[in-house]
């Protein structure tokens, strides 16, 4: 294949400077979500979209985000609290399509500014020193996956309840990231199905995909080393403070 042959694969709405900022974008995102166990959607889709398309922004993010989940698993598989995944999953993948459905009959509008005024609020309780005294049973567990998986498909933001599930109780600060990527992994497997099912994969995707997956490997090897040097109090800083940036970019957008 002639360099001709591969500029022609090029989409059409790349430029120089679109791959630079692009590429700077995936890799903070990446770096973030590799430290925190959350947070590359809340960064890349919305500076995505003010280059490109939401349809395609979403879909690259996914494959983006299928990869660095898969890539985590090996380093994070022994770190998972699978007794609390078997409970959250089940709840997150059930009500995932539901959330979807309830679009159709509730203003998403005023449900979104709800969730995130909910969220900024036990975000600073968080922030505060608010903690239990220990995690959730299973009840709680699984309308906590629930509740992840309702607002992932009513409003796009199924993190918080499932942050908050593993920040707000005992635990190993290793245990809760490792964990949250298991999780948003398996929500992310799901989404990545249904749009297969949904032909959103074109070759636009694929291809911008691939020019920006080195920044999405950069970022994730920076954010796992940045994690390995940093103890639990930096860590539940940065996620709770993620936590309220999720909640006030989801009340602002919403607005």
């Amino acid at each position: 294949m002639t360099a001709l042959d591969l500029v022609s694969l090029l989409p059409a709405d790349f430029t120089l400077l679109a791959f630079a900022l692009s590429f700077a974008l995936i890799l903070v995102a990446a770096f973030v979500r590799a430290f925190s166990g959350f947070g590359f959607a809340l960064l890349a889709v919305p500076g995505l979209v003010m280059l490109m398309e939401p349809i395609q922004a979403v879909p690259i993010c996914l494959l983006l985000q299928l990869g660095a989940g898969l890539g985590m698993v090996p380093s994070t598989w022994k770190q998972m609290d699978f007794s609390s995944l078997r409970l959250l999953l089940p709840g997150g993948l059930l009500l995932t399509p539901v959330g979807a459905l309830l679009l159709a009959v509730i203003d998403p509008t005023a449900l979104k500014l709800l969730i995130c005024a909910i969220v900024m609020i036990i975000a600073l309780l968080l922030w505060r020193g608010f903690a239990l005294k220990k995690r959730p049973g299973p009840v709680g567990s699984f309308a906590a996956g629930a509740s992840a998986g309702l607002l992932g498909g009513l409003a796009a933001i199924p993190g918080p309840p499932v942050v908050l599930f593993y920040l707000s109780a005992p635990g190993d600060h290793r245990t809760s990231r490792a964990s949250l990527n298991g999780f948003f992994l398996a929500i992310n497997l799901l989404a990545v199905v249904t749009l297969l099912l949904k032909d959103s994969f074109d070759m636009h995707v694929l291809v911008w995909s691939l020019l920006l997956a080195p920044a999405m490997l950069i970022g994730t090897l920076l954010g796992h080393h940045g994690f390995n040097r940093a103890d639990a109090g930096l860590f539940r800083r940065i996620a709770v403070g993620l936590l309220f940036v999720t909640g006030a970019l989801g009340f602002a957008t919403a607005l």
